[in-house]
């Protein structure tokens, strides 16, 4: 929080290097502290440059990111790397995804909707509301029909 966003990478990539095992908090947090900073996008592009873990956590923080930011493209590559890298999605992942894909109208929305749940993964009345009015503003009327057929 006090802008030293390139120090704190020399470290964690120190660490790493070092053979010390960077917890999977401490990148989330400062993913969370570089999208404050209005440098979430370049530093999660440096930590996977420089070869930095990045586990589930640290993807929810940066899909959060792009739901605030109704950044879909950059989501789309999130997902992907996190594919790529086998890691396991939990519900704060999902839930960043379906913010993101409903706000854009994306037809994945319904997939990802469909993998959560059979992934055992339920979503919140209050994320249900959201769903919804992001459907609203675009017209996404297939996916609000899901979301209503699912609370039913």
């Amino acid at each position: 929080k006090n802008g030293m966003l390139d120090e704190t990478l020399e470290y964690i990539v120190l660490m790493k290097r070092s053979g010390h095992a960077v917890p999977a908090f401490a990148v989330a947090q400062f993913l969370r502290i570089a999208g404050d900073a209005g440098k979430a996008v370049e530093i999660y592009a440096l930590l996977k440059e420089k070869g930095i873990e990045v586990q589930h956590e640290a993807v929810a923080v940066m899909l959060d990111y792009c739901a605030r930011h109704s950044d879909s493209m950059l989501a789309r590559d999130v997902e992907k790397d996190a594919r790529a890298e086998n890691i396991t999605f939990n519900t704060q992942v999902y839930d960043a995804l379906l913010k993101v894909y409903a706000g854009d109208c994306n037809s994945d929305a319904s997939k990802i909707f469909k993998e959560m749940q059979d992934r055992g993964h339920t979503i919140s009345d209050g994320l249900c509301v959201g769903l919804l009015a992001r459907c609203a503003e675009g017209k996404f009327l297939s996916f609000a029909d899901e979301i209503v057929t699912y609370v039913r």
